[in-house]
């Protein structure tokens, strides 16, 4: 039933994908590098109190755009032995969703936004984004092993991310940041307006 649900749902992202190329034709591809990654930076929490400190990375995003919403999401779906797919889910709830999500779990690989690159080196994961849409949003839940190097995974991401996946229209943000040992990835619009 499982594996029935997930070829549905890539038979689901393949026609989508065809839709998206049939209606808005080939446009040209755009500069790789993420327009806020200057914007994000790296801080370290350590007020963990009973376990040695974890670092966290908390990206700078305006809490009132559409990524800083998607953030504090994630930072209030991040419980105890939630899994991505859980976090995944709970954030494409968000009232600021204005679209139909899809959410399911991904496997290492090929994944929407990172162009032919294959996106590795994590545990589990899951993403949510339009079911059928002409909106550049596409969000990811990695959960990585305990002490695998958060610090590098972040990077691969922002440096291996292009805000032009999608053939139409350009992400206008893109918001990385970790929790214990979850990252959060999102390429978006600033707001749901216009």
């Amino acid at each position: 039933m499982k594996k029935t649900l997930r070829i549905l749902s890539i038979l689901i992202l393949i026609a989508i994908l065809a839709l998206t190329f049939a209606s808005c034709g080939a446009s040209e591809k755009s500069n790789t590098e993420t327009p806020d990654a200057e914007a994000t930076s790296e801080k370290s929490n350590t007020e963990t109190p009973d376990t040695e400190a974890k670092k966290d990375i908390v990206p700078e995003v305006d809490e009132n755009t559409l990524g800083g919403i998607m953030w504090a999401a994630f930072t209030q779906a991040c419980k105890d032995n939630a899994t991505p797919l859980d976090i995944a889910t709970a954030i494409s709830q968000n009232e600021a969703i204005q679209f139909m999500p899809m959410v399911m779990e991904i496997e290492p690989g090929l994944l929407a936004g990172f162009d032919n690159f294959e996106v590795t080196g994590f545990k589990s994961g899951a993403t949510f984004a339009p079911m059928i849409s002409s909106i550049a949003f596409v969000s990811y839940v990695f959960e990585l092993e305990e002490g695998a190097n958060i610090d590098e995974f972040v990077n691969t991401l922002k440096s291996n991310c292009n805000p032009n996946w999608n053939i139409c229209v350009q992400a206008e943000q893109t918001v990385v940041g970790s929790q214990n040992n979850m990252v959060f990835f999102v390429m978006c619009p600033l707001s749901n307006e216009g």
